[in-house]
């Protein structure tokens, strides 16, 4: 739109500079139908020729740049259509009429040659406004260009109806010279170049449509009005009929046509900001996009770096407490094991923090992949129970699992992250639990010929947590109470990285707790049903069931194909 606008004022410029000369032409070898396109209509004098020359150089001028140029143009179309108009406030000749010229085409005017009063009107608004906007001191260039070309427009636009409705007085005032027919058609050129240049200006700006465009077309529509009031009243006092519609026209047609303009460029101004409101939202829309493009591409880089060091991390960390194990077993002072034995469980215990971060830096960069592979529910369980039952009893807390008879023994899926979000749940409910109990049970929700969704409930009767502590739940490096990292430590990323991995088995986990009473977490979990499905049979399993497994005896069962 903007370069259209700027071809739009390069033509209209070249246009107004061509018709002036072109009459300056046909007044210097005196071919009449140059300066007078008909007999019967108005000759453009030899001044208004030369102020056109001038005024289509200033729009191309202006275009382009050259202020200075514009300004000295500029001051000599003003200065001459001053002249010309106090000519007939004085009523006096100042001898500029013909001043380049003689005057050799006879009309009726009152002072041949000279230029009529609503031209030099024309000239003396459209001089200065380019003038005043072409000065750097001047603020709201644009909008002072586009009132003055809309004034310089309207003029030209009620000589054109003046002639097209032969109303006289819409192209001429009382006897004065009246304004030719190509005058008007130029005006209306010249005006419309400096609205294009005002409109041009403000969209590179701002990039939109300007809020004054309805006054713009208040001066048009007026003008359109004006004229065609003239006509209707030229018409009514040549017929003389006091009665005729042309009476009622007449006395009503300039309020109600000032009306209909008001209210066309109301709902032009209400369009407007339509626009720009709907314009306003899609460019906050596109930046909010590529914000958020910005900000996942960073997330992204963040969690691919957390996941590389934690990698490169956990390599030595590996070979640190396989040597310390290694220490332990040989012959050592009680003071060397002591301290051999502190490292190898300060190394655990960054390894497991280690682990947490790559696993939460592999779920946020979405490089963590779920396995469907045949597994029997019971092993798991099994191996929970196994390692939750050592943590536990060693503070006097009782471990028990209960399996419901609906659910089946042999899924497909990730066994490993199922144990991993079961380890974490019970490590948490060990963590925070002095006395009672820990209970884990499954349960089945629903089962299709294909699938089945068991849920995980782990109940503890630990510190617990009240309603604000369990709204910072499954957050980032966020646990229940800020000074729990400092008792039992921990990075927060445990429960984050359950819920992340639950949502990865199309599940849900969700929260309960009472200060002093305990916690209860569960979560659901979707799996393909194998092609063989045994049920678990109902026991529970605990301390003594602990005590057969470690025993070495084969006692697990197993999935197996019939």
């Amino acid at each position: 739109m903007t370069r259209f606008l700027t071809k739009l004022v390069l033509f209209l410029g070249a246009v107004i500079s061509f018709m002036g000369l072109t009459v300056m032409v046909g007044w210097h070898t005196q071919t009449a139908w140059l300066v007078q396109w008909h007999p019967t209509l108005v000759a453009m004098v030899h001044n208004t020729a030369v102020s056109f020359t001038l005024m289509g150089a200033c729009l191309i001028l202006a275009k382009l740049g050259y202020r200075r140029w514009v300004i000295g143009l500029c001051a000599i179309v003003t200065l001459l259509s001053i002249t010309v108009f106090m000519q007939y406030v004085l009523d006096a000749d100042l001898g500029i009429d013909q001043l380049f010229v003689q005057h050799f085409i006879t009309t009726k005017a009152v002072h041949p040659g000279r230029m009529a009063a609503n031209t030099a009107i024309c000239f003396m608004v459209g001089g200065m406004t380019l003038l005043l906007a072409s000065l750097q001191s001047v603020t709201h260039k644009a909008l002072l260009l586009a009132i003055g070309g809309s004034i310089v427009t309207g003029i030209g636009l009620t000589a054109i109806l003046g002639y097209l409705m032969d109303a006289q007085s819409a192209h001429g005032w009382g006897l004065w010279t009246r304004m030719a027919i190509q005058t008007a058609i130029t005006f209306f050129c010249m005006g419309i170049g400096m609205i294009a240049l005002a409109w041009e200006g403000e969209k590179r700006r701002v990039g939109r449509w300007p809020f004054w465009l309805p006054v713009q077309i208040f001066i048009l529509l007026s003008s359109v009005v004006f004229a065609v009031w003239i006509a209707i009243d030229m018409a009514h006092n040549s017929l003389k009929m006091q009665l005729s519609i042309y009476q009622i026209l007449s006395t009503w047609f300039p309020l109600l046509g000032t009306i209909t303009a008001l209210l066309i460029s109301l709902l032009t101004y209400l369009t407007l900001m339509t626009l720009h409101h709907s314009e306003r939202m899609s460019q906050e829309v596109v930046e909010r996009k590529k914000a958020e493009a910005i900000a996942i591409a960073a997330s992204q880089a963040k969690s691919e770096f957390l996941a590389n060091m934690s990698h490169e991390i956990r390599t030595p960390m590996n070979a640190i407490i396989g040597f310390s194990d290694l220490m332990l077993h040989t012959q050592l002072t009680l003071q060397q094991q002591d301290y051999v034995t502190k490292i190898d469980q300060s190394a655990h215990s960054l390894l497991r923090v280690i682990n947490d971060i790559l696993d939460f830096s592999k779920i946020e960069a979405g490089r963590l992949d779920m396995e469907h592979k045949e597994f029997s529910l019971t092993e798991v369980m099994e191996r929970l129970t196994s390692v939750m039952t050592v943590k536990s009893s060693g503070k006097g807390v009782r471990f028990s699992v209960r399996v419901a008879d609906s659910v089946p023994t042999c899924l497909v899926g990730d066994s490993l992250r199922l144990s991993q979000v079961l380890t974490n749940l019970a490590s948490n409910a060990i963590k925070f639990t002095h006395r009672g109990e820990i209970a884990i049970a499954v349960d089945r929700v629903s089962e299709s010929e294909r699938e089945v969704v068991l849920q995980f409930t782990v109940q503890d009767s630990g510190i617990g947590m009240t309603a604000e502590q369990l709204s910072r739940l499954f957050q980032p490096f966020q646990q229940a109470d800020t000074s729990i990292t400092r008792q039992y430590g921990g990075t927060g990323l445990g429960l984050v990285i359950s819920k992340r991995l639950v949502e990865m088995m199309s599940g849900k986990i969700q929260a309960s707790s009472t200060p002093d009473v305990g916690s209860c977490f569960s979560f659901t979990a979707r799996f393909t049903r194998s092609s063989v499905d045994h049920r678990v049979q109902r026991e529970e399993v605990s301390q003594d069931r602990v005590a057969e497994l470690l025993s070495g005896r084969p006692t697990q069962p197993h999935c197996t194909r019939h």
